[in-house]
């Protein structure tokens, strides 16, 4: 599910239709378009509110537009792997894609990115490649795409985890990226909103870490020192041995499904199928946000927290007293399977197992 920046809604179901809503005129039934052969596992929308980059279970990648009940593809991508990531930058100008292919039987990561949309002529636009492995977790930020990466003991003597990090504003389609050892695989990854950080939530919590570090002390761990000054800001990491990190939090969260950080980046949030926890980067405490559950969504300007209810309802927290105050409880009258909110904070939209969809406006009333 996405929300354009100009308030178009697009969701795609497990039977490969795409339905679209315009939320200035939601009386009106969705157009309803057939772009896959079975599931759709990932959708995105370009700011033209026409372009889509919807991932098909079975079927590749497709770039098309929104004009017609069963559209033509632009574009058409295939490869031996999957494409389980499409993700629309902030600014709305280039969608990310990112999954898995093979070569010679051999499984490696392999992030796109399509910078034209009004027009789009290849699906390839900027591909970047890692080395042999497959795809944990994927995160953007306007410069960087951040992928967890797991090397399993076919490839190597043991398994072994990477944080991999491309440069997005090359211009070299033969980039590789900085691939940083790490102690664990990774289930979650977070920007910062000014993309100067990650967070890194292991993929087995059997360490009971979460990780945050700056992207400019990460690259600079994996860069030997300056031969003019024979010295290195950070301490370097080995090929061979997994990264220690400036921020060590305390995680007693197992299996973070989402991460954000929120509040201009003074807290992280976690969330898992039973739970939702908060961190103060400040004091490097953690709390428990009483019956929150998964899925969970963080408004782009990182002031509003979204979530299911144990209580089968939606809670709406305000970030900056998260822990002292109650939220607005939206009774949304089912399950929620997924929420979205608009990149301008305007819209948030929830979808149901039931195939309904509730569309909620700032200040919230139901529309």
């Amino acid at each position: 599910m996405d929300i354009s920046r100009s308030g178009k809604l697009v969701i795609g179901d497990e039977l490969g239709y795409v339905y679209t809503w315009d939320l200035s005129d939601t009386l009106t039934d969705p157009f309803v378009t057939t772009a896959h052969a079975g599931k759709i596992v990932s959708i995105a929308i370009g700011d033209d509110n026409e372009t889509i980059v919807s991932a098909g279970e079975k079927d590749g990648t497709r770039v098309w537009k929104l004009t017609e009940k069963k559209p033509a593809a632009i574009i058409v991508y295939r490869s031996a792997g999957t494409i389980s990531n499409v993700i629309r930058l902030r600014n709305g100008d280039k969608l990310v894609l990112g999954g898995d292919y093979r070569k010679t039987n051999n499984p490696y990561v392999a992030v796109r990115m399509i910078s034209n949309l009004e027009s789009p002529e290849t699906i390839a636009e900027l591909s970047l490649f890692s080395q042999v492995g497959t795809l944990q977790a994927l995160s953007i930020s306007d410069q960087w795409a951040a992928a967890g990466r797991i090397v399993n003991a076919r490839y190597s003597d043991t398994e072994s985890y990477s944080l991999d990090l491309w440069d997005l504003d090359t211009t070299n389609t033969a980039t590789t990226p900085i691939s940083i050892p790490i102690p664990a695989g990774v289930r979650s990854l977070a920007f910062s909103q000014d993309g100067s950080r990650i967070a890194i939530a292991p993929l087995k919590n059997e360490l009971h870490q979460l990780w945050v570090d700056s992207i400019e002390d990460l690259k600079k761990r994996n860069q030997p020192a300056d031969p003019a000054t024979e010295t290195q800001v950070a301490e370097p990491i080995s090929t061979d041995t997994p990264a220690t990190f400036n921020t060590i939090l305390s995680n007693g969260l197992d299996d973070i499904q989402s991460l954000f950080f929120a509040q201009n980046d003074e807290y992280l949030i976690g969330a898992n199928a039973n739970a939702v926890h908060v961190w103060n980067l400040n004091n490097l405490t953690e709390y428990e946000v009483k019956n929150a559950t998964y899925p969970v969504q963080v408004s782009a300007d990182q002031k509003w927290l979204v979530a299911a209810s144990s209580e089968n309802t939606v809670d709406l927290y305000r970030i900056e007293s998260i822990l002292d105050s109650s939220p607005i409880t939206l009774n949304t009258g089912g399950t929620v399977s997924q929420f979205a909110f608009s990149s301008d904070g305007a819209w948030l939209a929830v979808a149901l197992t039931s195939g309904k969809v509730l569309i909620y406006q700032f200040p919230l009333t139901t529309v």
